[in-house]
């Protein structure tokens, strides 16, 4: 694609099958399977999977499915219907060889729920051939039996405030300097307000600090819509954001995506299949309960026959990565799968040709330095359409691709090389090096444009954009027009990461990812990571991590109620100006708590006499307590109703051991 030229759809240019989803619906009664007829880069370590478009009769599955490879011959296996009561499911005993053509012949006698006979039906594919040990093996699940990730909260008494005192008028900055319950290098957030402040939207702001080089302020929060805090957990984890109500993405354990409960207790554990492992862009819990994950398959192929004008050495090898969706249960079986290269067989053409050679061992297993990757889509959103479909976004494609869930057919594509749509209205043309591809109502796609890709070294003059496209179907349903309905472009630019999303109240919520000029290898610029905006771009405030080099991947503005397992903090300082003794006490992670009540006593077990009594209002409080006299303190956080809700530990004053 020429990035100054996009193109537009082809009015005869109408969205189709790929050949071998045609073939499997011409020679089998099957709407969906994995892999499909004629698939090549096949993993070994893959099972097998087919669904009609009815519910099957689980009894008549059984002794129906050989399985042979052309080299390994025939493999044994088990075979089960999956929750759906549609799909059949083949997991074989052993891994088949590298390759090799594999054969699955299905016999006739499988039956519908409703006792309609299937007729027999066989296909085959490839295996890739790389090599068995490349591949990534999902470990054994551990028990998610109400861990907590980060063992509760890791309080300092020395946090770093350190600030610059030359920012414009206006600007605030959060959290506040007296705070002693936060740790030391939790990133400060400089604070703009821009307009009526009433205006913004109800909800907390999910985010996570980032910088390229240490980790000291890497941080995965929960922050007010000032920017004070809710919930901190150390560690950068991208994707930190909640899923449907009361649950959360936690994290990442090795190759697993952990999701939990408002108590922030791990509940289930996600892995990506087949040998692949799990992106570090994307996860999202289905309405269903399943996983939806981006997997980077790469395999050795030989990419200059495809593509003579490759710049490579002849002498190295070139691999290529694509994107493969999976819809993934709890238990670990695959649902569905769906790999660019079956279903957009023009990938290898629409694709730039731009090698990579870095964070090999992010690809394959044991990679080796000298490999060199040839990404052809890079992959980085997935969302759930309100029609059940999936909408994944493909950054070097410069394209958002629809795909039926149920079979994994492309229902449209939008944007670059063969998109199905004619973008009008747009000043650039169309979007470039896109993140964070969402549906907003029934026929509207947002997108977060950073107008920069790497792989052609190339940026449109604009800035970074959060773009609004209302698209328009034929009678028939057929993909017609894209019009860009909203920009929001401040003129920041973004050369990474980055999102954007719509509320229900139609304010929009804008994350500006990371940059660093051409020829720059440090991410050293930091543009806002969050700003709101109401409907019609009229800007509401403007939060920038107060350390230059940060970045933040997404942002998101959420209903949550917070209810942690771990008790509250409080701890005795009397770091400030006056040298005051103070109690310090603070919950992270709780939204439940109006009033804090500190009670006092001459030991541990006489706490029994009020001390003070705070209304919330912030992350953090204080009150001070004297010192000279020895009494126990202890911070009792109390609901609206005044029902005690938690209780910190006690302390006691220096006096206590004199």
């Amino acid at each position: 694609m020429d990035p100054t030229r996009p193109k537009l759809r082809d009015e005869k240019n109408t969205p189709k099958p790929s050949s071998s989803l045609e073939t499997l619906n011409k020679d089998t009664p099957f709407i969906y399977a994995h892999p499909l007829p004629g698939a090549i880069l096949v993993s070994p370590l893959t099972t097998i999977a087919f669904r009609p478009k009815d519910k099957v009769d689980r009894e008549s599955i059984q002794g129906k499915i050989s399985v042979r490879g052309n080299v390994s011959g025939d493999h044994d296996g088990e075979t089960r219907l999956l929750s759906d009561s549609r799909t059949v499911y083949f997991t074989p005993d052993e891994a088949f060889t590298p390759g090799e053509s594999v054969r699955v012949t299905v016999k006739k006698g499988i039956r519908t729920a409703e006792g309609l006979t299937f007729p027999a039906a066989e296909w085959s594919f490839t295996m890739s051939w790389r090599e068995l040990g490349s591949y990534f093996v999902a470990k054994e699940k551990s028990p998610r039996d109400g861990k907590d990730p980060q063992n509760g909260p890791s309080p300092s008494d020395a946090f770093d405030c350190n600030e610059a005192d030359d920012w414009a008028s206006g600007a605030t900055y959060a959290p506040n300097c007296a705070y002693r319950t936060l740790p030391r290098s939790f990133p400060r957030i400089r604070v703009t307000p821009l307009g009526n402040l009433t205006k913004l939207s109800p909800g907390y702001i999910f985010t996570a600090s980032h910088v390229a080089s240490g980790n000291d302020a890497n941080f995965r929060m929960i922050i007010t819509s000032l920017g004070d805090p809710v919930f901190y957990g150390k560690g950068f984890f991208s994707r930190f954001a909640p899923i449907h109500s009361d649950q959360l993405m936690l994290g990442t354990e090795t190759q697993s995506q952990i999701t939990g409960g408002s108590d922030y207790v791990e509940r289930l554990e996600f892995d990506a299949a087949h040998g692949g492992k799990l992106s570090d862009h994307e996860f999202q819990l289905s309405r269903s309960g399943n996983g939806l994950v981006i997997v980077y398959e790469c395999h050795p192929f030989n990419a200059r026959s495809v593509r003579p004008d490759m710049q490579a050495p002849s002498n190295e090898q070139v691999w290529i990565a694509g994107p493969v969706v999976q819809e993934v249960l709890a238990t670990g079986e695959v649902l569905m799968e769906w790999r660019a290269w079956d279903h957009m067989p023009r990938i290898y053409w629409d694709s730039p040709v731009g090698l990579s050679s870095a964070r090999q061992e992010y690809w394959v297993r044991a990679a080796e330095s000298s490999r060199r990757i040839w990404d052809l889509a890079h992959g980085n959103s997935l969302d759930e359409t309100q029609d059940g479909a999936i909408l994944i976004s493909m950054r070097n494609l410069n394209q958002v691709v629809k795909i039926e869930r149920d079979t994994g057919k492309v229902i449209w594509r939008l944007g670059g090389n063969g998109g199905d749509f004619r973008i009008l209205g747009d000043p650039n043309g169309q979007f470039m090096g896109q993140h964070d591809a969402r549906q907003f109502g029934d026929n509207v796609v947002t997108v977060f444009d950073n107008s920069w890709n790497n792989v052609f070294h190339h940026s449109w003059k604009s800035g970074a954009r959060a773009v609004d496209y209302e698209l328009e179907f034929d009678l028939d349903g057929s993909p017609r027009v894209a019009r860009l309905v909203s920009s929001y472009e401040p003129g920041y630019k973004s050369r990474v990461m980055g999102s954007y999303r719509r509320l229900p109240d139609g304010n929009k919520i804008i994350c500006f990812g990371h940059h660093w000029p051409p020829g720059h290898t440090m991410m050293y610029e930091a543009p806002p990571f969050y700003v709101e905006t109401e409907q019609d771009n009229q800007e509401l405030i403007r939060m920038e991590w107060a350390f230059p080099s940060l970045g933040s991947y997404r942002s998101i503005k959420a209903p949550w109620i917070g209810a942690p397992k771990w008790p509250p903090t409080v701890l005795l300082d009397d770091n400030n100006p006056t040298n005051a003794l103070r109690l310090h006490f603070s919950w992270n992670g709780d939204t439940r708590t109006h009033v804090w009540r500190i009670v006092t006593g001459e030991s541990d077990d006489e706490l029994t006499a009020v001390f003070a009594e705070v209304e919330k209002q912030q992350f953090e409080h204080w009150v001070e307590v004297g010192g000279k006299k020895c009494q126990y303190f202890q911070a009792v956080a109390l609901d609206g109703k005044g029902k005690e809700l938690g209780k910190s530990a006690v302390v006691l004053p220096p006096a206590c051991s004199r």
